[in-house]
């Protein structure tokens, strides 16, 4: 657990403040890079189902979320002044990150990459298509 907390967050901010994008970006990615890893996604996954029946599990979630909630805030309020916008905005797009690995629901005439690449826009106050589509696995559980 140790190793995912660090590389699921300590890693992940490291590796964005190094890359120097603007902040919307550094959403975007920060967004994405937990959750794209092959060996980091199954591990968070796992980690999420095992914390609803371990309270030191659970515990040690709620720290790293609350790691990746600071971020998304801190950067998301670089161009939002409205704390409940911020807030807002930071919990949807922590939930579109998470929620799209169990989310089964086809999106008619559109791909999940493209629902996933709008919906960044959207949160992130940008024109349309403007931000690559992340990779998105094509088979659902």
């Amino acid at each position: 657990m140790e190793t995912w907390g660090r590389e699921g967050t300590d890693d992940v901010i490291d590796q964005i403040e190094r890359e120097g994008a603007d902040p919307k970006e550094q959403v975007h990615r920060a967004g994405m890079l937990p959750f794209s890893d092959d060996r980091l996604l199954p591990v968070d996954l796992a980690i999420r189902g095992w914390a609803r029946r371990d309270t030191a599990v659970a515990e040690r979630l709620r720290r790293v979320d609350n790691r990746r909630m600071e971020l998304l805030r801190e950067e998301i309020g670089t161009f939002c002044a409205d704390p409940d916008e911020v807030e807002a905005r930071s919990l949807l797009a922590f939930c579109a990150a998470i929620g799209e690995h169990f989310l089964a629901a086809d999106h008619p005439g559109r791909s999940r990459a493209e629902v996933l690449t709008r919906a960044a826009d959207f949160l992130l106050d940008r024109p349309p298509g403007r931000a690559a589509a992340p990779q998105a696995p094509e088979q659902r559980a």
